[in-house]
């Protein structure tokens, strides 16, 4: 048989590259977490230390402990919740995909640099497949970049095996586009917020995707997991809440997906802290959240 074109005589063929890991199964997950609705399961960690494991994790416990809030009680028991899965996209191939993904973010002509106040900050972001209004340019997804791709389909594969701990309104199909941020270094964050914007179907959850890129290019310099950081909502008069007492912190690693589920963007804040630690002078973060837009925000960025 003859050789590849471009290829060199005798080379063996180029090995496609490994597929992503199996979807995970979220009935797996200890729900022994949600069960308990124990608060401690979120206390703080340090990178060095050892991580939270997968599970369940139930918000509504720290609210009740704290006498704050009167939460529904839904089916499971748990009205707020976290899905979290260690590596959930982790597989030979990732780093080629991240680096494409970073370096189409960098770009200032695709990815408008961010300001705030006239000042550029260290965070880029866009949203892929749906107009999300003033959170970053709209960019058609066949214009995104394949890690976009893979992470969407990836997520509808998930809530459709899982509908009943995943799925939003409408099931796996509700889920149509990929909001993404860029941090440039551990100087760079978002502040705490809800995600409650018009442009997204109310109720839906969220899937959060973390890749991580050493920005040096230096062996032996593996980037650090980021911290994502919970607040209760302290109701305020009519509809509006402010950002309440800490409830504790989850550190986020290469390939890592978090599953916001629930109410939680309506009794909870998160956020990404800035640090000034130097250890984190060396690790770009890239945050792909996968979201169930509204037709309208669809339609929009479809448009020519």
């Amino acid at each position: 048989m003859a050789d590849a074109p471009g290829a060199a005589p005798g080379a063996p063929p180029e090995e496609p590259p490994e597929a992503p890991p199996a979807l995970p199964s979220l009935h797996a997950l200890d729900l022994s977490a949600l069960q308990r609705r124990d608060p401690t399961l979120l206390k703080d960690n340090d990178p060095g230390s050892d991580l939270i494991e997968d599970g369940v994790y139930c918000l509504d416990a720290v609210a009740w402990e704290a006498q704050r809030l009167k939460l529904p009680v839904l089916g499971d028991g748990c009205a707020s919740r976290l899905i979290l899965i260690r590596g959930a996209l982790r597989f030979e191939g990732l780093r080629d995909m991240v680096d494409e993904l970073a370096e189409f973010m960098k770009d200032d002509v695709k990815v408008p640099k961010t300001m705030k106040q006239g000042n550029v900050v260290g965070r880029k972001e866009c949203t892929f497949g749906a107009d999300y209004k003033k959170y970053g340019v709209p960019i058609p997804l066949a214009d995104a970049p394949a890690l976009a791709k893979l992470v969407l389909e990836y997520t509808k594969e998930v809530a459709e095996k899982n509908p009943n701990e995943s799925g939003g309104p409408g099931g796996p199909a509700s889920f149509t586009g990929v909001h993404c941020n860029w941090y440039a270094d551990g100087k760079a964050g978002v502040q705490p917020h809800q995600d409650d914007e018009p442009q997204l179907v109310k109720g839906a959850p969220i899937f959060s995707y973390t890749f991580l890129k050493n920005a040096n290019g230096c062996a032996g310099t593996d980037p650090l997991p980021r911290e994502f950081r919970i607040y209760n909502a302290e109701p305020l008069d009519g509809e509006k809440r402010k950002r309440g007492d800490k409830v504790g912190s989850v550190w986020l690693g290469q390939g890592d997906l978090l599953i916001m589920a629930g109410a939680m963007q309506t009794y909870f804040f998160h956020e990404v802290p800035k640090t000034s630690n130097q250890k984190y002078g060396n690790t770009q973060r890239i945050n792909m959240t996968v979201r169930a837009f509204t037709p309208e925000a669809v339609a929009a960025v479809e448009q020519p």
